[in-house]
């Protein structure tokens, strides 16, 4: 076989299973590029196949604020406690969003709880968290829009954290003899380890 043929004949496997991964799914977890901020402008870019992202916060980026939610979905985010208890600011900012226009169908929650500040979590108490997830997520809840779960950094003490999370949501929501839950449409997490730890974190996260 001549050695371009052999080239072609290896790579459209290649390409086939690019394709076949391709999906409208796909999002991005965006933080500014202050060395090359032109950078910053190819995820909206062909060939591109981002369509929506997140950045910690309950706002757009600046650079893509612009950007309709056809266009480029932002996903807002409460990120973990806000200056003052039961404060429902989150709430408040996504409801301005949609006001001004921005159709918002997702929100994500608290990132990384069980880990302190300094080692870029969130650092809440569960407890803690039940009541700002009960301050600000069941309202938007009723209008409509899906919520993660809190993102654990699936470190030993992430289950536990949530487990007692879930739990203390329970009971606060829960009167008059009738238990109730705090509800949830999807499960963000992150994983730093090997294959058969994130297998073991679904069956965990599947068990709950």
């Amino acid at each position: 076989m001549p050695l371009t043929m052999k080239f072609l004949s290896l790579l459209l496997p290649l390409v086939s299973v690019s394709q076949a991964m391709s999906s409208s799914k796909r999002g991005l977890c965006f933080v500014p590029n202050a060395t090359t901020p032109e950078d910053n402008h190819i995820w909206t870019e062909n060939p591109s196949d981002l369509t929506w992202y997140y950045n910690y916060h309950q706002e757009p980026s600046t650079i893509y604020e612009n950007r309709t939610q056809e266009e480029f979905e932002f996903i807002p985010m409460l990120w973990g406690a806000p200056h003052q208890d039961n404060e429902s600011t989150f709430e408040d900012a996504v409801k301005t969003l949609i006001q001004q226009g921005r159709q918002i169908d997702y929100v994500m929650t608290f990132n990384e709880p069980e880990i302190l500040e300094q080692w870029g979590g969130a650092n809440l108490d569960p407890s803690f968290g039940a009541e700002l997830w009960i301050s600000n997520i069941p309202p938007l809840q009723t209008m409509g829009i899906k919520v993660g779960l809190p993102a654990t950094a699936g470190a030993q003490g992430s289950f536990t954290w949530l487990e007692q999370f879930l739990s203390n949501c329970s009971e606060m929501v829960s009167g008059d003899g009738e238990k109730r839950n705090c509800t949830y449409d999807f499960v963000p997490f992150h994983h730093y380890g090997d294959f058969e730890s994130l297998a073991s974190a679904f069956g965990q996260y599947s068990a709950m």
